[in-house]
């Protein structure tokens, strides 16, 4: 499986050995949420280069049906993150969203499960 940066796939090694925090959110994610996230995102890495960094963020994207509006607004909502991503929401299987929405009891508001570098769940919902 792949992720995307950046518009380039990169394979999931880039995630190995690091603390990994999912940002799972239907497409109706506002700017204002995106933008609370990115600033700390981008503050925690002022003084340490990206490839060494603890840490990184994958977003999901829950989409129950991808329209061409919906595929439009799924590009402009990626075009600005400075994170990783699903490369498309479309790969994502529907045992994956119902594990997300059972497991993390995501429903419509942005959760942001924390994964360890061993890939355990620190906490299912750490958005505040």
């Amino acid at each position: 499986m792949a992720v995307s940066f950046w518009e380039n796939q990169v394979n999931l090694d880039v995630l190995r050995r690091k603390n990994v925090l999912l940002l799972i959110s239907s497409l109706d994610i506002t700017q204002d949420e995106l933008s609370v996230l990115e600033q700390s995102y981008n503050e925690s890495r002022d003084h340490v280069m990206r490839l060494q960094s603890p840490f990184e963020i994958v977003w999901i994207p829950i989409v129950d049906q991808l329209t061409d509006a919906r595929q439009k607004h799924f590009e402009e909502l990626l075009a600005p993150m400075t994170w990783y991503s699903v490369y498309h929401p479309s790969i994502i299987s529907k045992a994956s969203i119902k594990f997300i929405k059972e497991e993390w009891h995501f429903r419509s508001k942005p959760i942001l499960v924390v994964l360890d570098h061993q890939g355990r769940v620190v906490s299912p919902n750490a958005i505040h």
